[in-house]
């Protein structure tokens, strides 16, 4: 085979492994800096433990485990309660994830789905989704969560 044929095929791989992968990140709400305790997926595969391992070297307290069920409300004549979960942190990290191949710049290439939530007003802050390098979509994270959106 050529170097040119080669560097045609390489070329066209390239392309199309490109085409391939793409996300997009939603930004519903600014991150309360002040507040950085988060409860996370337990864990470290893939994306979830790229994340665990920045969140933490930023500062942020991360928690595994969600808060007891509870009920709350009042009981009488018109006995009025709810019942849910609690958490012990500000936000939470919602996440599916699974790898489809390898990427061309190295490391795993996911389809994923994740949401930050904070458990205060219930809001969804961040909405991230796609099909692409765990790197890039680690850094689009990352980003959004400082309230830089690229």
């Amino acid at each position: 085979m050529s170097a040119r044929v080669a560097l045609s095929l390489l070329s066209a791989l390239s392309l199309s492994l490109a085409a391939c992968v793409s996300s997009d990140v939603s930004v519903y709400g600014q991150v309360d800096q002040s507040d950085k305790t988060i409860t996370v997926p337990p864990g470290n595969s893939l994306l979830v433990g790229a994340i665990k391992q920045r969140l933490q070297s930023s500062g942020w307290k991360l928690v595994v485990d969600a808060g007891p069920t509870r009920t709350v409300g009042t009981l009488g004549a018109n006995t009025d309660l709810a019942t849910g979960k609690s958490f012990r942190t500000r936000y939470r990290l919602v996440l599916r994830q699974s790898q489809f191949d390898i990427c061309i710049i190295g490391g795993a290439a996911i389809n994923y789905d994740l949401s930050l939530i904070d458990n205060q007003s219930g809001e969804e802050v961040i909405s991230e989704s796609g099909h692409d390098c765990e790197a890039r979509a680690l850094e689009k994270f990352a980003d959004a969560l400082n309230g830089n959106v690229r």
